[in-house]
């Protein structure tokens, strides 16, 4: 269960219960459906499991290097006129 922000919509959407961030009830109402239903708090959580693997710190890393050697190349590539 996730606070429906945009962030985690984008990361967990298909992985996750979103509720309203300061909804007390909608969180509690969300934690109880899921207690109350083992098929889908499995299907979620093997969701959830699947998805998380691609957050690990290699490709964190290989994502950050990606980028920095794009900007090896095209040091103002992704840098706005206004600002270069």
């Amino acid at each position: 269960v996730l606070a429906d922000i945009a962030t985690f919509r984008e990361l967990w959407d298909g992985a996750a219960v979103f509720v309203e961030p300061r909804d007390a009830g909608a969180w509690a109402a969300a934690l109880r459906a899921l207690i109350a239903d083992p098929p889908r708090r499995a299907a979620l959580s093997a969701a959830a499991r699947d998805r998380s693997s691609r957050y690990t710190a290699e490709a964190m890393v290989t994502a950050t290097l990606g980028i920095h050697a794009a900007l090896l190349v095209r040091p103002f590539a992704a840098v706005p006129a206004a600002v270069a």
